[in-house]
């Protein structure tokens, strides 16, 4: 057994297999006791576990291009979207969390990352046993530790019979809101109606009105904040930051050009306040009936200058994410046509 395990699938055919297989093959340190936890504070905040690299190559089926293959390698029915490449992550994670949850595990995602490249989605976990997890979460949440993998909007939804799963659920996606994504709980199934604009479900993501619904996937925060943040550190520390990333492509617009600028819009999509998916700007451009596309960093300012939580995200050089609704970040993009 192995203390790190990094597993490429080489796309998605045996996805689910792969998994299984690779999580059989870490080492899952048995937690302490009660009784120990409470004779040792230090470690009150430490969950025991090993770490599983897992990666997915299959555009198709990440992006919802392809359903039926997510739906058979992964455990997924995906649905095309604005916010694909930040699906195809959760559906990646949201497969291992699964898995794990059969072998009586529990899988906490440490961060994501997703390269046009490919595409090549990939997710880092950590693996520990059920019971540790449930020590450790009820620790974590009930002291508002920052960076926690569960968001206030996310408890009301949980359901303790879920296990370890409690991040693990659908997600609709609203062409109204240039496809604006937000949590599905299993109970809501059925009954699924946007909470922006009202509208409900019936939409298949191809078209334009209607929410389509895909899933089940991980629904968490993209990142764990407080390890992004002690990653920046050491980045900073080591003299990384400036550190040319290497695209065996034309590098796409607004991407990320060094580790540092990467590691800075990660700490970005970790805000709690974010929630699930992205805004592109040309999209909220066209559907605000502009002219002109703002520049992505004066439309973040004027956002983050209202009150707005706003960052860039790493899937696309002209995607961010925002606690703003959609039909807000469309005004901003009508005043500031206005005031050019």
């Amino acid at each position: 057994t192995f203390d790190v395990v990094d597993v490429d699938s080489f796309g998605s055919k045996d996805g689910n297999v792969l998994l299984f297989n690779a999580l059989r093959c870490l080492r899952i340190p048995q937690g302490s006791s009660d009784d120990d936890d409470n004779n040792n504070n230090n470690n009150n905040n430490v969950l025991r576990g090993s770490l599983l690299y897992v990666t997915c190559t299959d555009g198709f089926a990440g992006s919802g291009r392809g359903p039926l293959r997510a739906l058979s390698a992964y455990g997924c029915y995906t649905r095309l979207s604005p916010s694909c490449a930040e699906t195809g992550l959760r559906m990646l994670a949201g497969a291992a969390i699964a898995r794990a949850n059969d072998l009586g595990l529990a899988c906490r995602v440490v961060f994501t990352h997703y390269s046009p490249h490919g595409p090549v989605y990939r997710a880092m976990l950590h693996v520990s046993r059920r019971a540790d997890y449930h020590r450790w979460r009820s620790r974590r949440d009930s002291e508002g530790a920052e960076g926690s993998s569960r968001s206030k909007t996310n408890q009301n939804m949980v359901d303790p019979s879920l296990g370890a799963l409690d991040d693990y659920a659908f997600v609709g996606s609203c062409r109204a809101c240039c496809g604006r994504l937000f949590q599905v709980p299993w109970s809501r199934l059925g009954h699924v109606t946007c909470p922006s604009c009202g509208s409900f479900g019936g939409g298949d993501g191809r078209h334009d009105a209607g929410v389509s619904v895909a899933g089940p996937l991980y629904v968490g925060p993209m990142h764990d904040l407080s390890v992004v943040r002690q990653m920046r550190g050491h980045s900073q520390m080591l003299g990384w930051d400036d550190e040319r990333i290497a695209w065996s492509t034309k590098k796409p617009h607004g991407a990320c050009s060094s580790l540092g600028e990467l590691l800075e819009r990660m700490e970005g999509e970790a805000h709690p306040l974010v929630g699930l998916g992205i805004f592109k700007v040309p999209d909220v451009t066209k559907t605000a009936g502009a002219r002109t596309m703002p520049a992505i960093k004066r439309l973040l300012a004027a956002l983050q200058d209202d009150g707005f939580v706003a960052e860039r995200s790493h899937v696309d050089g002209t995607a961010f994410k925002t606690n703003a609704s959609a039909e807000e970040v469309r005004s901003f993009v009508r005043m500031l046509e206005a005031d050019a």
